[in-house]
């Protein structure tokens, strides 16, 4: 391929990049997060109740050890948005308007979580249950990590929409944690 071709294709891309536009609001931590609860039950009827609900949702369980009071669960999203946030977007040259993550989720993103559970005994009529997670938003270009109570963030450089921020930012939606904390209320 001569140079004038490659410069020529450079500009037509500049251009196109250009001539998109679109609107994006980051999204921030929510703060509807009860990451640990105690709960008036003993010791084994919280581990019984966590292995019973965990076993019977979408979350997967990947170890568990009753001595330790771990469990480790696994989980994807088909629908990122309702795990994390990408924040506000619109895209005026597809029309799309949504959350980021399901906007990039379109190009085969994809959200995983990993999430430990810690069980242990206050009283032999109490339970303390702490509920951590680590999501990873994964896909072409894009590589966000962040944990329970946090977000994460990565330049998109040229691959953002003209007049938006290229920094793109991602925060859990709580869903997962509170999932786990609501079944024991």
């Amino acid at each position: 391929m001569n140079t004038l071709w490659r410069i020529g294709l450079l500009a037509l891309v500049a251009m196109l990049v250009g001539c998109s536009s679109g609107s994006y609001i980051p999204p921030t931590v929510s703060s509807d997060l009860a990451s640990s609860t105690v709960v008036s039950k003993s010791y084994d009827e919280t581990w019984n109740d966590l292995i019973e609900y965990s076993g019977s949702t979408f979350f997967a369980i990947e170890n568990f050890e009753k001595e330790s009071g771990l469990i480790t669960l696994s989980f994807g999203a088909s629908q990122p948005s309702s795990y994390a946030s990408g924040g506000y977007f619109e895209n005026a040259a597809t029309g799309f308007k949504g959350d980021w993550v399901d906007y990039i989720a379109q190009f085969g993103a994809s959200l995983s979580g990993k999430m430990n559970v810690v069980v242990r005994e206050v009283s032999a009529g109490e339970t303390k249950v702490t509920v951590n997670a680590r999501y990873i938003f994964r896909g072409d270009g894009v590589n966000i990590s962040f944990d329970t109570g946090s977000c994460g963030q990565q330049n998109m450089g040229i691959n953002a929409i003209g007049g938006t921020d290229p920094i793109r930012r991602v925060c859990p939606t709580h869903l997962a944690e509170n999932s786990i904390i609501s079944a024991l209320q």
